[in-house]
């Protein structure tokens, strides 16, 4: 009976060796339970008298030794504390916006292996201090897990990089104001920053690539129209084209009168929009319209050359000592003496010598704004070197109409006789 019940225990002691998922210390505790029950049933064959009594504390012991079958504790919450971090870190992993599925999915996968790797040290560990170290690294492990979130990342960079490039873009137009500038710069971040948000919403790293182009492109293509200087410099040329119509009109002024008001228009229009290009505000650009319109309108020319010629010869077109039929004669006179192509010349030849004349008076001309035959600083306008023109032509013509009405004088007298 006693040899039955230490074949028993002998059994249950290799039994509890071969588990792996026991510590040393669990093993020894078990086996020394399984001996304890051996030794009891033993003594209870001892005390037994008859034979059916030692059959039965035989079997008795034999079932008290088989039946010790130690839990694996250590191991098993080791574990359990390994999964208990895997859940949470996975968790944790799917809540994060900032990440894509791919890297979601690649991030997890990276904790489950160091959460296998944890247990794996766990089962192969022999005592409590291994296995509580195994599982304490396995924790580390795990919770160190902190994915880049570089899909979403680097597509917001490259949104903000194009919202910059933008923004540097609508800064430095010039035909833009700044009122212009700012809601063009609103515009383009708005946009950004709805890609931004589209962006965050993805959840593949296809929808981020998607979102990142699209956006980039909706960013690329603010490009706001001009309206505030463009709409003042047409403003300027609808009055310029006025003015030249006005001065085209009048038959009172020569072709080089107006010329050189027309020049002189030009010129002022040309300063006009000039300004409004340096303007930088919807105020300032107003003002400079307002200021343009206002010189091109100012433009007046005063007839010098028919009058002076006409004056020359004793004629004053229009005064009241002709009558309704010598007017129209006297005009016509002074204006096929201007037509001669002798009187051409000697008029664009004095008016090409009064300008550089001016010229060589005042060396401060600004060339790119200002035309010589319209105005030159500080030493006149339209008006004074028509003046001093018609003085010139007056000497030049004037004998012309002259020698006109002393023939047709002479012709009256010859007709009356």
């Amino acid at each position: 009976a006693k040899q039955a019940i230490d074949d028993a225990l002998k059994a249950k002691t290799a039994e509890i060796d071969a588990r792996t998922d026991l510590t040393d210390e669990e093993k020894a505790a078990a086996k020394a339970d399984a001996k304890a029950k051996a030794d009891a049933a033993k003594s209870a064959i001892d005390k037994a008298t008859k034979n059916a009594e030692v059959d039965q504390s035989k079997a008795t012991g034999i079932t008290a030794v088989t039946s010790v079958n130690p839990e694996a504790v250590a191991k098993t919450e080791a574990k359990q504390a390994i999964d208990e971090a895997l859940k949470s870190k996975t968790d944790e992993i799917d809540s994060r916006t900032d990440l894509t599925d791919e890297e979601k999915a690649a991030a997890k996968a990276e904790v489950k292996d160091k959460a296998d790797a944890a247990k794996s040290a766990i089962d192969k560990a022999t005592k409590n201090a291994e296995v509580d170290q195994s599982k304490a690294t396995g924790i580390t492990a795990v919770t160190s897990v902190n994915p880049e979130a570089v899909a979403k990342t680097e597509a917001k960079q490259s949104i903000d990089e194009a919202l910059k490039a933008k923004t540097s873009e609508i800064d430095s137009r010039t035909d833009l104001t700044e009122e212009e500038k700012i809601g063009a710069k609103a515009e383009a971040k708005t946009k950004a920053d709805a890609a931004k948000t589209a962006i965050d919403n993805a959840t593949t790293n296809a929808e981020v690539e998607q979102a990142k182009v699209t956006g980039t492109r909706e960013v690329n293509n603010v490009n706001p129209d001009a309206v505030a200087k463009s709409e003042a410099k047409k403003s300027i040329d609808e009055v310029l084209k006025a003015k030249t119509a006005e001065i085209d009109g009048r038959t009172d002024l020569t072709d080089e009168e107006k010329a050189a008001a027309k020049a002189d228009a030009k010129a002022k229009a040309d300063a006009a929009k000039a300004a409004i290009d340096k303007a930088t505000t919807n105020a300032t650009v107003d003002q400079a319209k307002s200021t343009g319109i206002e010189e091109v309108n100012s433009v007046n020319p005063i007839a010098q050359i028919r009058p002076a010629v006409g004056a020359s010869a004793g004629v004053h077109v229009n005064s009241a000592n002709l009558t309704s039929k010598e007017k129209p004669q006297e005009k016509q006179a002074i204006d096929q003496v201007l037509k001669t192509d002798e009187a051409k010349a000697k008029v664009k030849d004095s008016v090409a010598s009064t300008i550089s004349q001016l010229e060589n008076e005042n060396q401060q001309v600004a060339t790119n704004q200002r035309v010589v035959a319209r105005e030159l600083p500080n030493t006149g306008t339209t008006e004074s070197i028509t003046a001093i023109v018609a003085a010139t032509a007056s000497a030049i013509l004037g004998f012309g109409l002259i020698a006109r009405r002393r023939k047709e004088d002479e012709e009256d007298k010859l007709e009356n006789q």
